[in-house]
């Protein structure tokens, strides 16, 4: 019975922890994600509206903003293995959908090079962001990655992971981000969003009250 007992007071605790991670801590990142990407949507919105260059009907614009409705409309399925499956699926597709897929990057790279520095400096920083906030969602829910990554993101803030001081963190994480932008495993994440997005019915990825 005292064995049983002491069985007990080690389970009890490790059942509750599990169940904190896997619904009211899931579901709270979940709520950060999502709001996380309608604020960046808005932020494009409002940068459009306010710019004499950057115009709602520029291909950089919408695709954009599809990529970004496509994330909201998948971003309750995410998760690591998701993501390893769509790079899987990435690699593994035929030839036709290859050149789709490949025909779809060279309009969002021809999008954004069409745009002035400034626009396209602040379209890839939405992206840029959109994409961070995927990577921390995904890091801060799996088992296996989220042990590494608070300590690195609390590292971050402090400024001194890899030396970097504060004054440098922000030329820092845009070097990060280009080179995140040619992974595979992000082209792969706004290919399939695009996808989605694209597909998305009148009124999806909009806000609940």
């Amino acid at each position: 019975m005292a064995s049983e007992t002491i069985v007990a007071l080690y389970l009890a605790p490790a059942a509750f922890a599990w169940w904190l991670f896997c619904w009211p801590y899931r579901r709270h990142r979940l709520a950060r994600l999502r709001q996380d990407l309608f604020d960046l949507r808005d932020s494009l919105f409002d940068y459009a509206l306010a710019s004499e260059t950057l115009d709602f009907s520029d291909p950089a614009y919408g695709r954009t903003r599809t990529i970004i409705n496509g994330v909201l409309r998948f971003s309750g399925e995410l998760s690591v293995g998701d993501m390893l499956v769509s790079i899987w699926l990435h690699r593994s597709s035929s030839e036709s959908e290859k050149r789709l897929i490949y025909q779809r990057e060279k309009e969002r790279d021809a999008a954004l090079a069409s745009l002035d520095e400034p626009d396209r400096e602040f379209v890839n920083q939405i992206r840029a962001a959109m994409h961070a906030s995927v990577f921390a969602y995904l890091a801060s829910t799996s088992m296996l990655l989220m042990p590494v990554f608070h300590p690195m993101k609390w590292l971050c803030r402090a400024g001194i992971f890899f030396g970097v001081a504060r004054e440098h963190a922000a030329g820092w994480r845009r070097n990060v981000s280009a080179r995140l932008s040619g992974l595979e495993v992000v082209k792969a994440l706004d290919t399939e969003a695009q996808a989605i997005g694209s597909e998305a019915p009148a009124g999806a990825g909009k806000r609940v009250a």
